[in-house]
């Protein structure tokens, strides 16, 4: 048969409704690869030997998809996969423009919101030039992306205030504005909550985004398989899939592959920020773009009780009497030093590597495990965490410290020894190789006879601790806990463009895939504020994406 008498096949009627069931098997199957149609042998029983004419694009129709689910469970033209900050934003504008959109949430309700759910309400609005913002994130952030953000943060305000909410603007610094939205925590989630209620937005609570549907001859996103208290759902994106998943700060196994192999680190986060956009994602072809080191800390908190409610219990103490101690018993920072929302590099995460002949190499961090120590004075000064308004377990109160220590003490999280030797036989803890770890007791000695010798003198010889954060260690009993470094988020991800268009490592957008917030955000600090860019990109992906035509 020439090419140009393909125009027309023919096929067996019965095979022709099998393939449109099945897959096009038999007699249909050898007409459509062979290119032409074929007789059927003698042998063939009469009722399939009638054939009928069918056009090229019909049999096109019926071809099988195996991508494609045999049933949606749900559908909307915008799927939003995670409530929070972003995924608010998202709903509501996307809702506004006229969409129907579908929210996914991981978490059950009462515990959604992600991080904007614990977070103090800070808005970060700079002056947002091209220059300034290339310098905070080393040329990494595209100037369209500066642009569009200088350019939809003009009416930021301007949209806050039209969804009942008030902001008190305070100019610290030249060019650059903090505003406190006056609700807080779970009341500044609940405002954004309701006005997504009130859009009629549908949300699925306690459904996980496991994997992106995608086409795999044009990349195109169709939808999201989701795993909702055990059942997976298939949900079809009519225009396109939002992701707004967060971070990955409360998932240990990314945290050691992607920043700090072999260090625990508690997350002062939702529970729910596993990185599961981000595997999504990266099925689907997308971009990484500065992971590597990008944790935001949070502060020190106190290891075993951190691991056990799967929250950052993080630790405040209430008397100057304390240190921190490695496992050779020796200082290594400043111990006062705040680590909230800082980048710098931490003296906990110094790392030593050597290849070494004959073996074995070093390959160790000589301040993990680390301890405190402190005397009498600080255990009946107060409890050694108190609750405060940020945070997982501050919010939703998980764990409360008690007000002596005393639970704590019967619990083993805090040790006790009449002397500084005793102490340190009592210290043990579990190294990044998993190998129980104790404490040197003549190091730990030596160093707080020289930290007493400091306080006496009012000067920290090693780190400068202020003067009046000094107070010696000698008032035994003695006690010590293990600490463990905390953080509240991780910045960076998926790498996307000023279309909030998620993008593949040809640097070109994967079809109907944005994504907004800590899922990827632009820089290795955040240049827009984490809040702000979450509203930002929010309206921005979502506008975008109900201008798509549908797909199906």
């Amino acid at each position: 048969m020439s090419s140009g008498e393909k125009e027309e096949k023919r096929i067996s009627r019965r095979d022709f409704v099998r393939g449109a069931a099945v897959g096009a098997a038999g007699v249909a199957a050898a007409s459509v690869l062979t290119g032409c149609a074929q007789e059927a042998p003698a042998s063939t029983p009469e009722v399939i030997k009638e054939t009928v004419e069918v056009p090229v694009e019909v049999i096109k129709e019926v071809e099988v998809k195996p991508w494609l689910p045999e049933k949606w469970d749900y559908e909307a033209d915008v799927v939003a996969v995670g409530f929070g900050a972003a995924g608010s934003a998202v709903a509501i504008e996307a809702a506004d423009a006229g969409a129907d959109v579908l929210l996914l949430e991981k978490m059950p309700e009462g515990l959604d919101g992600g991080n904007f759910g614990v977070c103090g309400g800070l808005l970060l609005s700079p002056a947002t030039s091209a220059t300034w913002v290339q310098e905070l994130t080393f040329g990494k952030v595209d100037a369209e992306i500066v642009r569009l953000s200088d350019e939809t943060e003009k009416n930021l305000l301007e949209w806050l205030e039209s969804l009942g909410l008030t902001v008190d603007l305070i100019t610290q610094y030249p060019g650059i504005t903090f505003g406190w939205v006056a609700e807080k925590g779970t009341g500044l989630f609940a405002a954004f909550k309701e006005q997504v209620k009130q859009r009629g937005v549908n949300v699925l609570y306690e459904t996980s985004g496991k994997e992106l549907i995608q086409d795999p001859v044009t990349g195109e996103i169709l939808g999201v398989k989701a795993e909702s208290k055990g059942q997976i759902l298939n949900i079809k994106a009519r225009k396109g899939v939002v992701l707004t998943t967060g971070g990955y700060e409360s998932n240990s196994e990314m945290l050691n592959d992607l920043n700090h192999p072999g260090v625990y680190i508690a997350s002062v986060g939702s529970p729910g920020n596993t990185g599961d956009g981000l595997k999504m994602a990266i099925k689907a072809g997308a971009r990484l773009s500065h992971i590597g080191m990008d944790v935001e800390w949070w502060s020190f908190a106190y290891r075993l009780p951190s691991q056990l409610y799967k929250t950052g219990i993080t630790g405040t103490f209430p008397s100057n009497s304390y240190i921190f101690a490695n496992k050779a018993g020796k200082r290594f920072m400043d111990q006062k030093t705040s680590l909230v929302h800082t980048k710098t590099p931490l003296q906990a995460l110094h790392f030593e590597g050597e290849l070494t002949l004959p073996p074995p190499p070093v390959s160790e961090y000589p301040n993990i495990p680390f301890f405190a120590v402190f005397d009498d004075k600080v255990i009946k000064s107060g409890p050694l965490s108190t609750l405060g308004t940020t945070g997982w377990n501050d919010v939703y109160k998980i764990y409360e410290w008690s007000a002596d220590n005393s639970v704590e003490l019967n619990n083993g999280w805090i040790v006790k020894a009449d002397t500084v030797e005793e102490l340190a036989a009592k210290m043990t803890a579990v190294d990044e190789f998993g190998r129980s770890v104790g404490v040197d007791s003549a190091g730990l000695v030596d160093t707080i006879n020289k930290f007493n010798q400091d306080c006496a003198s009012g000067i920290d010889s090693q780190f400068k601790r202020a003067s009046n954060a000094l107070a010696p260690l000698d008032t035994p009993p003695y006690y010590a806990i293990e600490m463990c470094l905390s953080a509240i988020y991780t910045i960076g991800g998926l790498k996307y463009n000023a279309n909030a268009q998620v993008l593949n490592y040809d640097n070109k957008p994967i079809p109907r895939l944005y994504m907004v917030g800590m899922v990827g955000s632009c820089g290795i600090v955040l240049p827009f504020g984490g809040i702000v860019e979450s509203f930002t990109f929010g309206r921005v992906a979502a506008k975008n994406a109900v201008s798509l035509e549908p797909w199906g």
